[in-house]
């Protein structure tokens, strides 16, 4: 991982887009925390979500690496508003997954984790404790029914497994869950136009939240859409503008 440095301060806050600030206690994400986000199997936008936030993120200085999180194009992240030159993508097998998210907790600010078939509670709190100690914000996310673009072999069985038992991938509770309840899309009438943005209602509970649950209708475009998060209901709410002209890393790990 050398060429990824600059952490921020453990005591700084991550800043999540305005939309999203209320429903936080904070009203941004403390260094440490685990975020849980998800979409209802009936619906979908976790991957959009997840996208807008770290590119929040990774505006206000951090770096921001993602694990496993399938067939999303660089472009496509570049678009959401990620600076691609603060971003690192990772893609390992599953055997190496934990190794990866290890490393990553060390290194950056946020680890974006793709689902995986299988994490045990036992390595689960491990990469917790670690990321606690380093001050890494470790977002899971599980995908909805539609995988939102996700196309590789965990990311497709994690996705599957949580639409059976209704529960996230990730075995250990979360500090705050952001979950994407119901959506609904505009642009196409009878026989007409062309999907465009969603109507999302968003959830937020966890520990931090202290019993609280928190609700926001937005504006969620598609993942694969090109643009970033906007507005909450009622107003306009301009999309998050692109990122800069940069390359992200691409990082592999090998075994032994």
């Amino acid at each position: 991982m050398a060429g990824i440095g600059g952490r921020l301060a453990h005591s700084r806050l991550l800043e999540v887009p305005p939309v999203l600030s209320g429903l936080l206690p904070d009203s941004g994400i403390r260094p440490g925390s685990v975020v849980g986000v998800s979409a209802s199997p009936a619906a979908s936008g976790a991957t959009s979500l997840v996208l807008s936030i770290a590119a929040q993120i990774a505006k206000g200085g951090s770096w921001v690496a993602m694990v496993n999180i399938g067939d999303i194009s660089v472009d496509s992240l570049g678009d959401h508003g990620i600076p691609l030159e603060r971003l690192a993508l990772v893609d390992v097998p599953e055997s190496l997954w934990a190794d990866a998210v290890g490393v990553l907790v060390e290194s950056v600010d946020l680890v974006v984790m793709g689902p995986v078939a299988r994490c045990t509670a036992g390595v689960a709190r491990r990469l917790v404790a670690r990321a606690k100690d380093r001050g890494c914000v470790v977002i899971a996310l599980t995908p909805g029914g539609q995988l939102a673009g996700l196309g590789n072999h965990s990311a497709r069985e994690g996705a599957a497994r949580r639409s059976r038992s209704g529960r996230s991938w990730w075995p250990e509770s979360q500090d705050i869950e952001l979950e994407v309840t119901s959506c609904a899309w505009e642009g196409i009438g009878d026989g007409f136009g062309s999907l465009g943005r969603r109507k999302a209602d968003v959830v937020a509970r966890g520990r931090r939240l202290a019993g609280r649950e928190g609700v926001a209708g937005l504006w969620l475009p598609d993942a694969m859409a090109g643009t970033g998060l906007g507005g909450p209901l009622g107003e306009g709410g301009s999309a998050l503008p692109s990122g800069e002209n940069g390359s992200a890393f691409r990082v592999g790990f090998l075994a032994g």
